[in-house]
């Protein structure tokens, strides 16, 4: 496993554990802060449901499932299916392991997601900084307390598209070029609408392919699957000058300071738009990111998700897989507009059926120009939005 450090490879250094307690330089300040070690005795939670009488009711089950095995274990040899329920009774007799959910975080630029992940990650700049002020990109990042095997401070971890994913990828890139440019012919008979379908998507494969490679190949070779076969070698060599672990696939990121992981971080996750440079992110699966300091992701991890409706229809796809990694969604919104929002609207529509009711709309009011539409309804509702009027008064008496 090979580590980056702004000095090169990094001495060895003691695992690094969410309980440790570390003193960093502020640079603004000039001075050492110490950062208190997390309170040690708060203990790991043993269940996932914290009501006593539904731990009560599972050490009741388990020592039913502990009966149930001692007589069905005379039978096991009987059959393959005594066998099999046999081998289920001793599983569900044990205590199960707990496993953090995911918890997947979606909303547009602007209306507050950056700043609500920063506060439950307990980085300032962990989510905002890597994004410099843009919408955050169609890399979905997974925000966790800590790596196997760990060594320094701040870590994260770049996983990419399979080598197939590559493929196909590119594959469909290159044929939205070739149907604009070379197969849309006067003669053929298409609507304004079908029309500005394929300009949109034969620019973005242009841009995509840029991000990639630096320079678009200008001559058509005239056969797709050559010119496929030309961009998956680039895309080797590309995967070389990243230096890649395990084939481009996976590559670890280790620093001691968060400023450096994000610098590092940058070229995987996010568009910097100068094409200055060769970027990996359209290729990039998920990033995965540490943040230290947070109690909350002790006890489950953060699933930041592109916006669908800012990115092409094949990230789309692929943020659509992210979804699927989740158990629960919080749909970000900002209060003024949550209520006439079709984006919003639509995350509901599509995955709504899949969560039920471990799905949570939390509306923001961090525009200046607060509407009140949205809190209107919920009042007439029965809530009591008189804290959000009051505020929205002091904001309207600090803008005059």
């Amino acid at each position: 496993m090979s580590r980056e450090s702004p000095t090169g490879p990094p001495p060895r250094k003691r695992a690094y554990t969410p309980d440790s307690a570390y003193v960093s330089l502020e640079p603004s300040a000039g001075k050492r802060r110490k950062i208190m070690p997390k309170n040690s005795t708060i203990s790991f939670p043993n269940h996932q449901a914290y009501d006593e009488q539904v731990v009560a009711l599972q050490i009741e089950l388990q020592a039913l499932m502990l009966e149930l095995s001692k007589t069905l274990r005379q039978c096991r040899n009987t059959s393959r299916e005594f066998d099999h329920a046999y081998q289920l009774v001793v599983e569900a007799a044990q205590d199960s392991a707990f496993t953090k959910p995911t918890i997947g975080l979606y909303g547009r630029s602007g209306e507050g997601k950056s700043e609500m992940a920063n506060a439950l990650t307990g980085l300032p700049d962990g989510v905002k900084a890597v994004c410099a002020g843009k919408a955050v990109t169609s890399v979905a990042m997974l925000l966790v307390s800590s790596l196997p095997d760990q060594a320094c401070r701040h870590a994260a971890e770049v996983r990419m598209l399979s080598h197939v994913e590559v493929e196909t990828t590119l594959k469909s890139y290159v044929k939205a070029y070739t149907r604009y440019f070379f197969e849309n012919t006067p003669d053929i008979d298409i609507t304004d609408e079908e029309h500005s379908e394929l300009e949109a998507a034969a620019s973005l494969s242009i841009q995509r392919l840029r991000t990639l490679f630096s320079k678009f190949i200008r001559t058509y070779c005239g056969n797709d699957s050559q010119l496929v076969k030309q961009l998956m070698s680039l895309y080797e060599e590309l995967c070389d000058v990243f230096t890649l672990r395990d084939g481009p696939s996976v590559r670890r990121l280790e620093f001691d300071t968060l400023g450096a992981l994000n610098a590092a971080l940058g070229p995987y996750i996010y568009d910097r738009g100068a094409l200055k440079q060769p970027l990996l992110w359209p290729l990039v699966d998920i990033a995965l990111k540490v943040c230290p300091d947070s109690e909350h992701l002790r006890y489950f991890n953060l699933l930041d998700l592109p916006g669908l409706a800012e990115t092409d229809t094949g990230r789309g796809n692929i943020a659509h897989r992210q979804f699927l990694r989740c158990q629960a969604l919080w749909a970000v919104g900002n209060i003024c507009r949550a209520s006439t929002d079709e984006a919003l609207d639509n995350i509901l529509a599509t995955y709504g059926p899949r969560f039920g009711s471990n799905i949570a709309i939390i509306v923001t009011s961090s525009d200046l120009n607060v509407g009140s539409s949205t809190a209107h309804a919920l009042e007439d509702e029965g809530a009591d939005m008189r804290p959000y009027f009051d505020r929205s008064q002091h904001l309207a008496d600090l803008q005059e």
